[in-house]
């Protein structure tokens, strides 16, 4: 890694301490290797993923999912990259599998 990525991976992770410890409600997205091909619409979403690839498109449409109208997913990280599942359907996932909202 150059020394431009290696900060920028620094302060990402400042940010996602300081704001896992607010009080904030949140969702820590994070993907694997960015590409610019078309979006296919479907990923694998989830606490720990095997990261391969995905495009941009999949993750700007998982940000959206995510955030509109927001569904409660609960404070915690998820990784996204290429997978058989549709965006709303994994995410949908993640909402089940969170029951009760942290204080």
């Amino acid at each position: 890694m150059d020394r431009g990525f290696e900060h920028y991976i620094a302060v990402k992770k400042r940010a996602e301490v300081k704001l896992s410890r607010s009080g904030l409600d949140w969702v820590i997205l994070r993907p694997s290797v960015l590409k610019d091909d078309p979006g296919l619409g479907t990923v694998n979403l989830g606490a720990a993923q095997l990261h391969t690839e995905i495009s941009r498109d999949d993750v700007a449409a998982t940000l959206a999912e995510l955030t509109h109208p927001p569904p409660y997913v609960g404070r915690k990280v998820l990784e996204v990259t290429e997978g058989p599942t549709p965006i709303g359907q994994a995410v949908a996932a993640q909402t089940k599998l969170s029951s009760i909202p942290e204080p």
